[in-house]
């Protein structure tokens, strides 16, 4: 009895560490298939998407299934580290909740500072902000350093933004551009500052004045009486040339009421002219290129193109990025709320 009972242990143990090492391989196959799913899901249109489920959704859940059952497992840390970033990436349910037991568990600074930086910077779905506030406070207070105390400030501060509370946005946006935040951070942290104060809905946009293709000067407040959609794209950018048929036949539906003004960031005017050769671009077109920069992208903090922001006749913000579909509804909103 005392041999068998000494013996079974071990056989036990080693057949449970058979087990999880055979799991562990698997977790690092269902990686390399996940990332070739990737690759091939970003391949698809829109429509192909919305016609099939996603593949990457059940090799995910898989991995999730692994990880959890080896907790201890020699490469835990990494795949917990796996399975947070695939979770970003699809938008898996309970993101917030991942990083909280990652945390919990591998207590590495460092490593979840940068998973809060990427949680942050893929955060689109405003429904789970509060479930992300609750965790981001229960991590910082976990790990009370100046790091993570600035990356905790700044994706809650980026939270605060999205629900509204400006004022105590822009006080945890302040702190993070003080404190010991990264220099990326910092920057992006201005960028959302000035969104705050400047470019919400139901402000007015601040007057600029641009630089037509044929060197005229126009102010946007000499259109004031008319909506406006500033419009920052470049010819370059594929999906700012796509939604150029929408913006004619807005301009067609509204007549001179309306007005498209188009803010390039091309390499020159005449990359522009060329372009407008071969395709029509609707309303006032301007390049807003100065000695190798561009000076309203830069006062307007515009990260990605093509941006839009569509003002009523009293140059007040109606709506941002009202792209396809949304466009014509965002245009009779502005002459709505100018009546």
């Amino acid at each position: 009895m005392r041999i068998f009972c000494t013996c079974f242990p071990i056989v036990a143990f080693a057949a449970t560490t058979l087990l999880a090492s055979e799991e562990i391989d698997e977790f690092a196959m269902l990686q390399r298939k996940i990332e070739g799913a990737d690759s091939a899901w970003a391949s698809l249109s829109a429509a192909q998407r919305e016609a099939q489920p996603d593949p990457r959704r059940s090799l995910l859940e898989r991995m999730i299934t692994i990880f959890e059952r080896n907790p201890d497992a020699e490469n835990g840390k990494s795949m917990g580290v796996g399975v947070f970033y695939w979770s970003l990436q699809i938008g898996h349910e309970g993101v917030p909740d991942r990083l909280l037991t990652f945390a919990k568990r591998f207590p590495d600074e460092r490593r979840v500072v940068d998973m809060i930086y990427d949680a942050e910077a893929n955060f689109d779905d405003i429904s789970t902000g509060d479930a992300w506030l609750s965790v981001l406070k229960q991590v910082s207070g976990m790990m009370k350093s100046p790091k993570m105390t600035a990356a905790t400030k700044f994706f809650s501060s980026r939270i605060l933004l999205d629900q509204g509370h400006l004022n105590a946005a822009i006080k945890g946006l302040e702190a993070v551009r003080s404190g010991a935040a990264p220099e990326q951070a910092k920057e992006r942290a201005a960028t959302l500052i000035n969104a705050a104060r400047s470019l919400q809905v139901g402000m007015v946009m601040p007057d600029f004045e641009a630089t037509t293709l044929d060197g005229d000067k126009v102010k946007l407040s000499s259109l004031r009486g008319k909506v406006v959609l500033v419009d920052f794209w470049a010819t370059w950018c594929g999906p700012c040339v796509a939604e150029m048929p929408n913006l004619q036949k807005a301009a067609k539906q509204f007549g001179e009421k309306f007005v498209v003004l188009s803010i390039s960031a091309d390499d020159s005017a005449g990359t522009v002219k060329r372009f407008k050769k071969k395709k029509p671009i609707p309303g006032i077109a301007t390049w807003d290129g100065k000695n190798g920069a561009f000076p309203l992208m830069e006062k307007f903090h515009i990260e990605g193109l093509p941006t839009w922001y569509l003002l009523d006749a009293k140059g007040r913000i109606v709506s941002v990025d009202a792209f396809g579909k949304r466009l014509i509804p965002s245009i009779e909103k502005a002459f709505a709320a100018t009546n």
